[in-house]
């Protein structure tokens, strides 16, 4: 266990013998997302690395913990599961949900516009896992189209949790 936060440790070898990490699909300001297999049940997945010179911010280190624990415990077909996370190589990381879809944003950026029925039905998904979300006490804070992932079958799923508050925090 790391001592400032409650994440499990993986070694390398442990955590090569679960996952089998492919391309990058992504990076932002305070990490890596990459593209994974999992090994046991040969499914992809997604792998989010935080920068290490990110974790040195104790900050940055407990708002990936709670983004990771609070969406590890929630399950909604609206909401990107998480299936694991802790650190490999002295860096914290998740393993979520692969969705082939990409993103809306993804989405908006090839089509420009939604026709009326996409638009509402991606608008009622979004407003169900959000409905759940604020059932729970949580507050989303960055619901934006660059966060809400699609699946092959274009379903919407309300992701990237890093600024999420819980009530009373």
């Amino acid at each position: 266990m790391c001592p400032a936060t409650s994440f499990l440790e993986l070694t390398d070898s442990e955590f090569r013998a679960s996952y089998r990490i492919g391309s990058r699909i992504g990076a932002g300001g305070l990490g890596e997302v990459f593209l994974a297999t999992q090994i046991s049940l040969d499914r992809k997945v997604v792998v989010k690395l935080l920068r290490r010179e990110v974790t040195s911010d104790r900050t940055n280190l407990l708002r990936f913990e709670r983004e990771a624990l609070i969406l590890s415990r929630l399950s909604h077909p609206r909401l990107v599961r998480v299936y694991e996370y802790g650190l490999w190589n002295g860096k914290p990381f998740m393993i979520q949900e692969y969705l082939e879809g990409g993103s809306l944003a993804d989405l908006l950026g090839k089509t420009r516009r939604l026709d009326i029925e996409e638009t509402i039905q991606f608008g009622r998904q979004v407003g169900e896992g959000l409905q759940f979300l604020h059932e729970k006490g949580i507050l989303h804070r960055d619901i934006k189209p660059a966060n809400i992932l699609l699946t092959r079958s274009r379903e919407a799923k309300i992701g990237d949790f890093g600024l999420v508050r819980q009530e009373g925090d």
